[in-house]
C-alpha cells in the first residue's frame, strides 16, 4: 500500500519552506558528485505539492540558478558548522528556523547535539517527514520571540553553533538587531552564522517569491554587512562576512561560464553573503 504523503496548502507557513526543497533537489540533479544532501529528494516524496509552479515564469537558466544558490548555501553552513565542532566537538548545532533543513547530520562527528526550531506548523509538518536520531530535538515557537532560549541546556564550555538560513530575510531591520543583541547575551561562546544579501538582493528576492505566488514579505537586507553589524553591538568578539560561494570551494568548471559570472558578480556587490559572529 501506497504510504499517503503530506499535503501542503497554498499560502501557510509550510509553503514557504518549498522553494528551498525544491531548489536543493534540482541542485543534486543537475550536478550529482558536487552536492550532497541525502535527505531532500526522499523529503520531496513524501509531500503532496505541486512543486512545478515554483517553476512556473522562470527561465531554466534562472531555475538553475535558484538551484546552485541553495545548494551552495547548504555547503557553507555545513563548513561553518564542521570548523566550529573541530574546537568543540560536543556542541550543540542549532538551526533556527530549519524548515525542512537537515544541513548540521552532514556535519555531524557523532557526539554533538541537534536542536531544531520553527513554527509550530513547521515543526509538526517535519516531524511527519524526517526522523529524529537520539541526539536531536525539535522545540515549536516563534524564533523572533525568544522564549525558546529557556528551553536550550546551554554549556559554555561545550558551545554552540547556531545556523540561520534564509530567516532573517523576513524580518525587520530592528527585529534582527534586537534579537542579536538578546543572543549575545545570553550565549556567551556561542557562534551564529546567517545569510543575507544587500538591498538589490532583497529586491531580487522578493520578485522571485511573488512570480512563485509566495506573499512573503522581504524586509532584511546588509549593504555593508561588517561594518554594520560592527555599529549594532560592540560586544561580539568577532565578526566575518564571508562570501557565499567561493569563501568555501571553487567554482567547478561543470557550473556554466554564465552561472559563474553571476555568482562572481552577486559576490563582488554583497548579494551573496555569509555572515559569522562569535559572542
Amino acid at each position: 500500500m501506497e504510504k499517503v504523503k503530506v499535503k501542503i496548502k497554498r499560502n501557510t507557513v509550510q509553503e514557504t519552506v518549498m522553494p528551498q526543497l525544491y531548489a536543493k533537489c534540482c541542485a543534486m540533479k543537475k550536478w550529482p558528485g558536487l552536492f550532497f544532501d541525502n535527505d531532500c529528494r526522499r523529503i520531496k516524496s513524501m509531500i503532496d505539492y505541486d512543486f512545478s509552479r515554483l517553476a512556473l515564469g522562470f527561465s531554466p537558466f534562472a531555475v538553475e540558478m535558484g538551484a546552485l544558490s541553495a545548494a551552495c548555501r547548504q555547503f557553507a553552513f555545513a563548513e561553518e558548522i564542521r570548523g566550529y565542532l573541530k574546537g568543540r566537538p560536543r556542541a550543540k548545532v542549532i538551526s533556527l528556523g530549519c524548515g525542512l533543513d537537515t544541513v548540521g547530520r552532514q556535519a555531524d562527528n557523532g557526539i554533538c547535539g541537534f536542536i531544531n526550531i520553527d513554527f509550530p506548523d513547521v515543526i509538526e509538518l517535519r516531524e511527519k517527514v524526517i526522523n529524529r536520531n537520539e541526539r536531536e530535538r525539535d522545540i515549536s515557537a516563534d524564533v523572533r520571540a525568544g522564549s525558546w532560549f529557556d528551553d536550550i541546556a546551554y554549556d559554555k564550555n561545550e558551545g554552540a553553533v547556531f545556523i540561520a538560513s534564509g530567516m532573517f530575510l523576513y524580518w525587520d531591520r530592528s527585529d534582527v538587531k534586537r534579537f542579536l543583541r538578546d543572543m549575545s547575551e545570553r550565549f556567551e561562546g556561542a557562534r551564529l552564522v546567517f545569510d543575507a544579501q544587500n538591498k538589490k538582493g532583497a529586491v531580487s528576492a522578493q520578485r522571485a517569491l511573488l512570480k512563485a505566488g509566495i506573499h512573503a514579505k522581504v524586509k532584511f537586507y546588509l549593504d555593508s554587512p561588517e561594518k554594520e553589524l560592527k555599529e549594532w553591538d560592540m560586544r561580539y568578539k568577532k565578526i566575518s562576512c564571508k562570501k557565499m560561494v567561493s569563501d568555501y570551494r571553487k567554482l567547478d568548471k561543470r557550473f556554466s561560464f554564465a552561472a559563474r559570472s553571476i555568482v562572481w558578480i552577486s559576490e563582488k556587490n554583497n548579494m551573496a553573503q555569509m555572515n559569522v559572529i562569535d559572542f
